[in-house]
């Protein structure tokens, strides 16, 4: 992400705004537990709120968060899988057996369960299943 996007003052008002939320042990109301951020979730989050860009993670603290605090600036989250379906039908990578395996070491390290939907689409896009489907 270019620097101009990360560091500006509509990213730091976010991040303060985050940050305070968090440090005043803002409650999640689905879970009924304090919001437990750090600096990253915190940062990533600030930039995507100003820069109208949504998420992607498997954390769902981070979208409870997203939803009840920001519900209306904030655009929401893809699957990873989801924006890599993007990536290869709007041409911007190519999927070969090098990518292929980066999912085969998400399957491995138990990374958090991509949507059935997306990984149809997957295999649509690809011609490859999804490892672990």
């Amino acid at each position: 992400m270019p620097n101009d996007l990360v560091n500006n003052d509509n990213v730091q008002r976010y991040f303060d705004a985050i940050d305070s939320l968090v440090d005043h042990g803002k409650i999640n109301e689905k879970a009924g537990l304090e919001f437990d951020l750090g600096y990253v979730d915190k940062m990533i989050f600030s930039c995507a709120l100003a820069n109208g860009f949504k998420i992607t993670t498997g954390d769902d603290d981070i979208k409870d968060f997203a939803v009840q605090e920001f519900g209306a600036d904030f655009r929401g989250w893809i699957s990873p899988i989801g924006m890599i379906n993007g990536w290869v039908r709007n041409g911007l990578i190519e999927w070969n057996d090098s990518l292929h395996a980066y999912l085969s070491v998400w399957k491995r390290d138990n990374e958090h369960p991509q949507p059935q939907r997306q990984k149809t689409a997957f295999k649509k896009l690809t011609g490859r299943r999804y490892p672990g489907s």
